[in-house]
């Protein structure tokens, strides 16, 4: 009996292949996809399901290069043209992700989720106006298109058009009043408008991370009566969240119950000063008995949060008094002295819009009379090259163990500068001045068009005038940096 051809081979594999797919087997479907196109190279169909497993497996490199090459072997074919966009935006190439997209219209005009997906493409490069556009033409296709309707309405936010925002979201709602996503985001919209109620009822539609989902036990969502109860408090998000919202566990102790802390590790030292708490565990540690648990961000809306009853009393964060002294130690000499925070996580979806490459921030400063403190853990490649280059700032690098020294340094300086990250919080928690730089579209808790915050009594906020541009931020900043020079004096 003849020996079956490599060609017959290759098909065989492939069709194993396609068999482990059907099956979500994605390790025996890339290795059998894998023999099949090294005996033909030329399989397009098997180099394009080769690209999916590898996709669906998180591959994502893997994935890109796969359906680049089946979509060269199959260059008709509108589904790896748009496969390939979709895995191009998820690794954050967006330029190329809009290439493989406008691709896939080229190849068909009417394909409405093309058109949806090259409007998240250039949303996420600042490019609102030609996202709305697109959002617009896949509505005219298909007027029912929720999900469309929903990024439009996110558009229209990074627009700071909040009205026309929650408008779009309403209308997606009535088309889908099942979609959390949708009512989540009209929920931050109406947080940055200042409608609290309707907006901590929308927030709570968020998507939760699998260990919240996981504790066991009654949610408390501000009904139940607390008196003798154990509540655990976790942490849900951000350094930066657990900061702001760890405020309201003093407020859940006077109703009677004992509270626990869950938060980061680099939080539990800095946050053991809580006023009302019982213990504070870092994550990944055993927990303690409890009988009830909430997110710290469910908080605000279990306890009735309005922009009255904002919990504003400052300081309610404390550095231990050993690493008080020890950082009085090392912080000497004259003033004023002014902390830096330039930059937050860089995983973060919004980082590129609301970091500052340290240079520009330094010469924000230059000629002042003041002593410049970085309060930064870590630092992005760039910016150590800087910071390298000049003394202007005083840097402490891996000697910032965690959030406990970081607070420790602050309380040695007269003012803090942050961006919108960690830092500008816990500034803010130590009731230390801090002036915030917010980039055009803000985070949803410093809302718009005010320079102070109900959060935090000492923060001042400074806002970009237009997206994407820091020139006329720096240049107030550095005449108020003057004016309080000379107010000091």
């Amino acid at each position: 009996m003849a020996e079956p051809s490599p060609l017959s081979r290759a098909e065989n594999l492939a069709d194993a292949g396609h068999a482990f797919a059907a099956l979500r087997k994605w390790t025996e479907a890339i290795a059998a996809f894998e023999r099949a196109l090294t005996l033909d190279p030329q399989l397009g169909l098997a180099c394009g399901a080769l690209a999916y497993c590898y996709e669906k497996s998180e591959r994502f490199t893997d994935a890109i290069d796969a359906y680049t090459r089946a979509a060269s072997l199959l260059p008709d074919s509108l589904a790896l043209a748009f496969n390939l966009g979709n895995v191009l935006r998820t690794e954050g190439r967006l330029t190329e992700a809009e290439t493989a997209y406008r691709r896939a219209l080229a190849l068909d005009p009417s394909h409405v989720l093309t058109w949806n997906n090259l409007g998240l493409s250039l949303h996420a490069q600042g490019r609102h106006d030609e996202a709305i556009a697109c959002y617009a033409r896949a509505l005219e296709i298909r007027p029912e298109y929720a999900d469309a309707i929903n990024n439009l309405g996110s558009a229209y936010v990074a627009k700071n058009e909040i009205p026309t925002a929650i408008e779009a979201y309403r209308a997606a709602l009535l088309l889908d009043p099942s979609q959390k996503r949708i009512r989540f985001n009209e929920g931050v919209a109406r947080l940055l408008a200042g409608e609290w109620e309707a907006g901590w009822k929308g927030f709570e539609h968020r998507e939760f991370p699998p260990f919240l989902k996981a504790l066991r036990g009654e949610p408390w969502d501000g009904t139940a009566p607390l008196e003798g109860k154990s509540v655990l408090i976790s942490f849900e998000q951000g350094y930066g969240d657990t900061i702001h919202f760890v405020r309201y566990a003093e407020m859940v102790a006077q109703r009677g119950a004992r509270v626990h802390l869950v938060v980061q590790p680099s939080l539990k030292r800095l946050l053991s000063s809580v006023a009302g708490v019982t213990s504070v565990v870092a994550a990944g540690e055993p927990l303690p008995p409890y009988d009830m648990h909430c997110s710290m961000m469910s908080l605000p809306r279990a306890l009735g949060t309005s922009l009255k009853s904002v919990p504003q009393k400052t300081p309610y964060l404390a550095a231990p008094d050993e690493v008080l002294a020890a950082w009085g130690k090392r912080v000497r000499g004259p003033g004023p002295r002014i902390g830096l925070a330039w930059s937050g996580n860089p995983k973060h979806h919004l980082d590129r819009w609301r970091s500052i490459p340290v240079h520009r921030l330094i010469a924000a400063f230059e000629g002042l009379p003041v002593r410049l403190f970085s309060l930064q853990k870590e630092v992005r490649p760039a910016d150590a090259d800087a910071l390298s280059s000049t003394q202007a700032v005083e840097y402490f690098g891996s000697d910032i163990e965690d959030f406990a020294d970081t607070a420790a340094l602050i309380s040695q300086l007269d003012l803090v500068v942050s961006v919108d990250t960690s830092v500008a919080h816990l500034a803010g928690a130590l009731a230390k001045p801090v002036w915030i730089l917010l980039p055009f579209a803000p985070d949803f808790r410093w809302m718009l068009n005010r320079t102070d915050s109900p959060w935090y009594p000492s923060a001042r906020l400074m806002r970009q005038p237009k997206p994407r541009d820091w020139t006329p931020i720096l240049e107030s900043l550095r005449e108020a940096v003057r004016e309080w020079l000379e107010s000091r004096a």
